[in-house]
């Protein structure tokens, strides 16, 4: 029987429109984008 392929679904928050960039909104994204990398074949 083949192997079903690992999906994974990471979401993340978009900042908000109207207010300043600050750290947290910075962190999430980063967070985000290693997540994804780490997670690639």
């Amino acid at each position: 029987m083949p192997e079903k392929k690992r999906r994974i679904v990471v979401t993340s928050a978009l900042p908000y429109a109207n207010g300043d960039i600050h750290l947290g909104a910075e962190t999430n994204a980063s967070t985000s984008a290693r997540t994804t990398r780490m997670a690639r074949p």
